[in-house]
């Protein structure tokens, strides 16, 4: 891959279409009692990507242990609330979850109140910026969420920084030795390269290991340009589309799988079957 395309790529993605992404990604946060304290902690949980299909919103997610948390009153929050200066309880919404071992993906239909705090901070997507359906596109693909290790908890304010980072589409392999039933026709893999880059600032920074870059789960691999790449001069931001929700790190390996987005999609219209005609009339 020439360095020459990537190095001019990302000058235009940061210009064009990284802002966007940020906006459209949400941090998730989950309240519940320390067992050796038994004090209520709040603690980084995951990231989703923000949707507005008509004049309804929603997050698409990863299904991690999200209908545990809900049945057994674990508390979820999204974003900051500016005028209570907490993050923004989600329990009220309504969760669509898929199993973990396969599709592992959940989308969240927020009660209006809920998505007009939300949306103060965060500017959604629209069906225009999602892949269509069957497309398994190759090439560049541009992966954000918010990793545990770069979120700050303080007594006053939580303040989560994006991870916004590059990867080539691998091989339809995933050889991490764990409960994922991969299959080439649900999952795309992700090439996750150990350099990252900030998008506050656009500095190369080195990813935190396991642990600390726990948090990206739920966020959107989103696809950025072809492979073998076309002319810069034919490249426009309105061509990347959100293709794939993350779900699994593959450390050893530098990479990450994700669900492809149409199967989100689905489950969207599996659980509000009455957003169907909207979806029909932009996405096939």
């Amino acid at each position: 891959m020439p360095n020459q395309f990537v190095t001019e790529l990302f000058e235009r993605l940061k210009t064009e279409f990284i802002s966007k992404v940020v906006s459209a990604t949400v941090p998730f946060f989950h309240l519940k009692q320390n067992p050796f304290t038994q004090v209520p902690e709040l603690c980084r949980d995951r990231s989703g990507v923000l949707l507005r299909i008509a004049d309804e919103h929603f997050i698409l997610t990863a299904s991690h242990e999200i209908e545990y948390s809900i049945n057994n009153e674990i508390y979820l929050a999204v974003g900051w609330d500016e005028d209570e200066h907490v993050p923004i309880p989600i329990n009220r919404s309504q969760f669509f979850a898929t199993e973990e071992t396969d599709r592992d993906i959940a989308v969240i239909k927020l009660a209006r109140d809920v998505a007009k705090k939300i949306l103060i901070g965060h500017k959604p997507i629209s069906m225009l910026d999602i892949a269509k359906r069957g497309d398994r596109a190759t090439g560049l693909f541009l992966v954000s969420g918010y990793p545990r290790a770069w979120t700050k908890m303080a007594a006053e304010r939580i303040e989560p920084r994006p991870l916004t980072f590059l990867g080539r589409r691998c091989k339809d392999e995933w050889n991490s030795a764990d409960d994922l039933n991969y299959d080439k026709n649900l999952h795309v893999v992700v090439r996750f390269s150990q350099d990252a880059i900030r998008t506050d600032n656009f500095e190369k920074v080195v990813l935190p290991y396991y642990q600390g870059i726990q948090g990206i789960s739920g966020c959107g691999i989103w696809h950025v340009a072809d492979f073998p790449p076309k002319t810069l001069k034919s490249w426009r931001a309105e061509s990347c589309k959100l293709a794939a929700i993350e779900h699994r790190y593959f450390e050893r390996a530098r990479c990450v799988a994700g669900t492809w987005i149409d199967f989100a999609i689905e489950r969207l219209a599996e659980g509000c079957p009455e957003m169907r005609p909207a979806l029909n009339l932009i996405y096939e």
